[in-house]
């Protein structure tokens, strides 16, 4: 018994980790399409001047 606890804790750790990288993955890439909407909206000149939108440049 103790072997088939130890092997169940051990994929209870691995299954939380890997939901807490999927969270995190699913977070980054929200905020990163939020930010490309709102860049995609701005106005020519005001999209040329925000930083944050210098990877879409290519893009207009």
């Amino acid at each position: 018994m103790d072997r088939v606890e130890k092997i169940l804790d051990t994929i209870s750790i691995l299954l939380t980790i890997i939901v807490i990288v999927g969270f995190i993955w699913f977070v980054n890439a929200f905020k990163e399409m939020l930010n490309e909407c709102r860049c995609l909206q701005l106005s020519i000149s005001d999209f040329y001047q925000d930083e944050s939108c210098k990877k879409y440049w290519k893009y207009r």
